[in-house]
């Protein structure tokens, strides 16, 4: 999809008005990202990537479950607990 925008006069710049349908499919909400690329600029919509503690938590449960399953094909390999009964504690 293509579009002309006409630049605006906004106090002693220059800008342009994006309409409302770009906004809502991009997701653009208070600040846009202008990345300059050989071609033009490419406005992005800025990510805030941080993770709530909530979030944050979920995910590493996920990735802890993940590394834990690794391990489980290590269960087997010859070392029994009742090999090690009467050792030093």
């Amino acid at each position: 999809m293509s579009s002309i925008l006409k630049l605006v006069a906004i106090g002693n710049s220059q800008g342009v008005h994006l309409p409302k349908a770009l906004l809502t499919r991009y997701h653009f909400e208070t600040e846009i990202e202008a990345v300059e690329t050989p071609d033009g600029v490419l406005l992005k919509p800025m990510r805030d990537d941080k993770l709530s503690w909530e979030e944050g938590f979920r995910q590493a449960a996920v990735e802890n479950q993940t590394e834990i399953e690794a391990w489980e094909g290590t269960l087997g390999d010859g070392l029994e607990p009742e090999e090690f009964e009467g050792w030093p504690r």
